[in-house]
């Protein structure tokens, strides 16, 4: 189980891109009993060669009603994201926890998933970036759209 932060925003009028969203959720695996009647986001274990990513994702969905985005990897090293309302994205070359964290927080600040593809998705480790508050605590993600 984590906790993950993540900072979203877009290039304003003049192409910075100030952070103008927060998201806060709780993450955890599929092996996490515990945590799952609470996750926001769950992780799928990788697909086995026959399988798809998209009827783990959807199964996973179905199974925790609280759940707002679930992730897998499929065989092929692709990453399934999808969330509640039925949006499902592939990402080519991605690590799960951090598709999965960004399609949340895009999810809840308003964004539509198809969306996602034109995001950077930086790791910033826990250290606030110049411009995000450091009282938020420690930031793992920044996804900005880009400009």
């Amino acid at each position: 189980m984590n906790i993950v932060r993540v900072w979203s925003g877009g290039p304003d009028r003049h192409g910075r891109t100030p952070p103008i969203a927060l998201d806060e959720h709780l993450s955890a695996t599929s092996d996490e009993a515990r945590w799952l009647p609470v996750a926001d986001v769950i992780l799928c274990p990788d697909v086995p060669p026959c399988g798809d990513g998209e009827s783990t994702v959807a199964r996973t969905l179905v199974r925790h009603p609280g759940c707002l985005v679930a992730a897998c990897r499929r065989a092929d090293g692709a990453v399934v994201v999808g969330s509640r309302d039925g949006q499902i994205l592939t990402f080519d070359e991605a690590e799960p926890w951090r598709a999965a964290s960004a399609a949340h927080a895009w999810a809840v600040a308003g964004g539509r998933l198809e969306d996602l593809p034109g995001v950077s998705i930086m790791e910033v480790g826990g250290d606030p970036e110049p411009g995000i508050p450091a009282c938020a605590g420690p930031v793992l993600l920044v996804a900005r759209r880009a400009g």
